[in-house]
Order: C-alpha cells, then sequence, then structure tokens
C-alpha cells in the first residue's frame, strides 16, 4: 500500500474516498448572510493562506453506493485555519474550534445511498484576536473512510526500547462477543511479529518483537509497519488500520543532545515559506527532501507551520529530524477560555504524533510571550504525555524555561557573533542557534534591502557562521531565508522569491554544511 499517496499515511484504512477537487465556495463578511463571492474552488488549495475572510463556506455532493452507507462513514478534514462546523444533508454533523488539524466525524446517521450533499462552513475565532487566524479556509484534503458499524478508534501506536516491544491503545466501538484483534508488524517488507488477541472495547496491547530491534536513525530510518485488523466471531472483516512507529532514544548529557547514543549536531534550514509544509503531492513532497539533503543539512525547522501528513510521513521515511511547534502559528492565550483551547490543541497533538520519529525537537511557543505560569504548566502537561520529549525554551537571559534555548542571531561583525553565541551558551544549558546572514543571501530579507545580493560575500559569511556555531557547544543551528517553491519548481531562492541562488552557492552552502569536525574549522574560526 502506498502511505505517501493516502491522505493520513499514519492511519491508513484501505477503504475511503477522495473529495478533494472542484467545490462551490463561497466568502462572507458578516455572519452567513453577507455574500462578498462565489466561485468554484479547488481543494486542497495553497492559495487560500494568508487571505483574510472571517467566513468561508465550501458546498460539495458525492454518491454513496449501498455497500458504502451499511456500516460506519466517516468524514476526514486534514487541517482547517479557524472553526469548524459541517453539515451533511443540511444536518448539523459536528464543529471544532481553533485552527483544528486532523479532523474526523462520523456522519453515519446523516447519510443516505445515492447523492448526498456536505457543507464545511469556517469561521474566524472569537477567542482569538486578529491578526492570529486570519483566512478562514480548509488547508488540508478532505476524504470519506468506511468501515463496518463495529470499529477501531483513537488508535495509537507506542515503541518501548526497554522490553522490545510495541504498545498499541484506542477503542473498539460497539464491540460485539467474541471478535478478536489481529496483528501484524512489517520490517523491510518482512513480517517480524504476528499475533491474536480477544477483542476488548478498551483497546490496550503489547506485541514484543524479536531481538536486536533496529533503530530509527538520521539518514537511515527503519519504520515498523503495523497492520492491525478487527474481525467478528465468524472471522468477518469489520475494520483494518494500517500504521507505523520506529524506536529511538533521545537524551540531553552534557548539554548535547543523544539520539541511540549517538552525539548529533542539528543542521536546519527554516523555510519561511510555509505553504511548502502543506503540500500534499508526493512527488514534490520528496523534491523538497531531497533537496535539504543534498544541500548537507540533516532536518527542517517548521516554525509554526504544521506540516501535512505526507510532509511528515516522508520527513520519517527518508530519516530527516524536524524542530516541531506545539502550537498552531496564530493561536494566543488572551483569555482562560483560550487557554484551556491551546492546552487542549496542545495535549491532542503529542498524542497525534508520538510515533513519529523525525520530531526530535519541540518549540512551544510561536511569536508571544505568555508568561511564566503558563509555560510552567504547559511543559509539565507536555512531559506528562511524553516524558522524553525535549522542548525549547522561551528564555531572557534571567529566564530560562524548557530543555534548551533557541536564540536569534543575525550577522554584523564576526567578533560580535563569537560573543553573541558564547553569551546565550553561557546559560549552561542546550543552545540551538537560528542565524541569518543579514542582508548577503537576501537583498530582500528585512535586514537591509537595499544592499545587493552578492554571491561571494554571502559564501564567506554562511562559511564563517556555521563553523562558529560547530565550534561552540551548541546543539545545532537553524539557518533562516532560505526559500524552496512547491510552485517555482527547480530551485533555491532568496526571500520573497526574489533572486534564485546560484549553483555556486549552494555548492558553498553544502560543503560548509558537510563539516564535521573542529579541526576543519581552524582555517575559519579566528576571534578578532
Amino acid at each position: 500500500m502506498l502511505r505517501e499517496n493516502y491522505p493520513k499515511p499514519n492511519l491508513v484504512r484501505p477503504r475511503w474516498t477522495s473529495l478533494d477537487g472542484e467545490w462551490e465556495y463561497s466568502t462572507f463578511s458578516n455572519g452567513k448572510d453577507d455574500i462578498l463571492s462565489s466561485c468554484k474552488k479547488s481543494l486542497p488549495d495553497l492559495t487560500r493562506i494568508g487571505e483574510n475572510y472571517d467566513y468561508a463556506l465550501y458546498k460539495k455532493t458525492f454518491v454513496l453506493t449501498e455497500a458504502d452507507s451499511a456500516g460506519t462513514v466517516f468524514l476526514n478534514i486534514g487541517s482547517v485555519d479557524g472553526d469548524c462546523e459541517v453539515l451533511v444533508n443540511n444536518k448539523p454533523a459536528g464543529k471544532r474550534k481553533g485552527a483544528p488539524s486532523n479532523l474526523t466525524f462520523d456522519i453515519t446517521n446523516y447519510v443516505v445511498t445515492g447523492e448526498n450533499s456536505i457543507c464545511i462552513f469556517v469561521m474566524s475565532d472569537p477567542l482569538f484576536t486578529k491578526p492570529t487566524l486570519t483566512g478562514s479556509s480548509i488547508t488540508g484534503r478532505i476524504w470519506l473512510e468506511f468501515s463496518a458499524k463495529t470499529y477501531i478508534s483513537q488508535l495509537i501506536a507506542r515503541p518501548s526500547i526497554t522490553d522490545k516491544s510495541i504498545y498499541l491503545s484506542g477503542k473498539i466501538i460497539n464491540l460485539l462477543q467474541n471478535m478478536q484483534i489481529l496483528a501484524e508488524v512489517t520490517l523491510k517488507s518482512k513480517v517480524v511479529a504476528s499475533f491474536t488477541y480477544d477483542a476488548l472495547s478498551s483497546l490496550s496491547l503489547r506485541i514484543p518483537l524479536p531481538e536486536p530491534i533496529e533503530y530509527w536513525q538520521i539518514l537511515n530510518s527503519n519504520l515498523y509497519e503495523i497492520k492491525i485488523t478487527l474481525v467478528n466471531s465468524l472471522g468477518g472483516l469489520c475494520d483494518c488500520i494500517h500504521t507505523y512507529t520506529a524506536f529511538r532514544e533521545i537524551e540531553i548529557r552534557n548539554n548535547l543532545i543523544y539520539i541511540n547514543n549517538k552525539n548529533i549536531f542539528f543542521k536546519l534550514v527554516k523555510d519561511n515559506n510555509g505553504n511548502s509544509f502543506r503540500v500534499f503531492n508526493s512527488q514534490k513532497i520528496r523534491q523538497i527532501l531531497s533537496s535539504v539533503l543534498a544541500l548537507g543539512f540533516n532536518g527542517i525547522d517548521l516554525g509554526g507551520y504544521e506540516p501535512s501528513p505526507q510532509f511528515l510521513y516522508l520527513a520519517d521515511k527518508l530519516g530527516i529530524t524536524l524542530f516541531f511547534s506545539l502550537i498552531p502559528n496564530g493561536l494566543y492565550p488572551i483569555s482562560e477560555d483560550c487557554t484551556k483551547l491551546i492546552q487542549a490543541i496542545t495535549a491532542s497533538k503529542i498524542l497525534r504524533y508520538i510515533a513519529s520519529p523525525s520530531i526530535i525537537l519541540w518549540n512551544l511557543f510561536f511569536n508571544f510571550d505568555p508568561g511564566a505560569d503558563f509555560i510552567a504548566h504547559m511543559i509539565s502537561m507536555c512531559k506528562k504525555y511524553s516524558p522524553s520529549i525535549i522542548i525549547s525554551s522561551y528564555s531572557e537571559k534571567s529566564a530560562k524555561y524548557g530543555d534548551f534555548s533557541s536564540p536569534y542571531l543575525s550577522y554584523v561583525e564576526k567578533s560580535d557573533f563569537l560573543r553573541l553565541i558564547k553569551t546565550n551558551n553561557d546559560y549552561n544549558s542546550p543552545s540551538l542557534i537560528n542565524f541569518s546572514s543579514g542582508s548577503f543571501l537576501g537583498a530582500y530579507s528585512p535586514f537591509d534591502t537595499s544592499v545587493e545580493y552578492n554571491e561571494k560575500d554571502f559564501s564567506e559569511i554562511y562559511t564563517f557562521m556555521t563553523g562558529a556555531i560547530l565550534a561552540s557547544n551548541s546543539i545545532g543551528f537553524s539557518y533562516d531565508f532560505l526559500n524552496d517553491s512547491p510552485v517555482q519548481l527547480g530551485g533555491f531562492y532568496t526571500e520573497g522569491f526574489g533572486t534564485k541562488i546560484s549553483r555556486n552557492i549552494l555548492i558553498d552552502i553544502r560543503n560548509a554544511n558537510s563539516r564535521r569536525s573542529i579541526g576543519e574549522l581552524n582555517s575559519i574560526i579566528v576571534t578578532n
């Protein structure tokens, strides 16, 4: 089964149908009555991201066969910017708040055999002030899944290195007598474990694996594929879900991060074009990820964006590390209700992605300071759900929260940059340095738009900055202002896609990123 072409590769149901394609689309200025515009829209649609409409309505019809409507019918929406309300055949079928992702609605009681209509109403959330959630829109894929009346829900796979096992948790809805669960685990196309269990309404299974287990590593992934089948007393198929997980151990030792007992220096690139993460075409995603690897980076800083499920799966599969945001871009705790919603969204995200091996580092906040009490509570909650989670801090010299700091440094002079690195590493905690080379890669960067793009200056400064960070006791770096595009395929660009970066510069970036030892830096690190 080609997971990467399924809308949600970490939870695959074989029986499904896509609702992507043309939808009727309307925007509103005030509620559902004052229509601003109406047209046809093709979903998924990246062009809507960033546009500022408070209300949007999506309408479509679809046809179900008698076999489709005989069991349970699920409506899935990949992601939404804003609150979401669903109507099926003009009947309310469910709603969600706060820019949710991975939405699933049981619409069995609202559909009929034959033609059905669906309306998805997306609106800005009154709990959040502008410009926190602008552009109320559907930003993910939409599809239907089918199962019998009895089905598996909330399936989560957790690897355990301690006892070399995979633990499955979830629920079985509408359980009947004498039902069974068939569990099969595959590694590199070879079945390594197969067990049968009695089905219980509360699903809690341990799947022991033969030793030695194989670990997920950077640029060398080992994914354990899991197939869970629910059958009735006669052996009839009720539900089937394909998921996956991987074994990898993360810890902090002496202010360094180790994955499977190996010290890792993170070389991340931040793609400021959030559309790249919401690409759903596996071929384009592979191009983006392959380009990152070809330039000598070993990971991607996602900023405040949540990637598409296909993006995340291919990162898992290719062994690319991710710096992942716990709180979606634009959510600010401005009230008690808003704070509770953020906490619920964060808890749900941890549980949803806990088995994804590529997510190594987590960023708790994005573009705001929520205060010490909120920070302490959120970190405590995250550690409760996943004790090994490593979280970026919010730090201001005297204040430090989380497991590592993530300061932002921009180049001015060599001596100043070396001093700034030392200052940030004097916190006695790991630091992942976010940096930009000022105007040298971007005549279009915000630092100095008057300076022309200069390849020679950029190469020298990029080589110096990455070398200085490697020579410090930092855990790695995240380079800003390097953009690739799912639209303008075939190269990297400066900020705003103003200038295409030449092959010579890309080679210099790769060579600088490929250095592994301090000895290689002697000609670079000089103090003034």
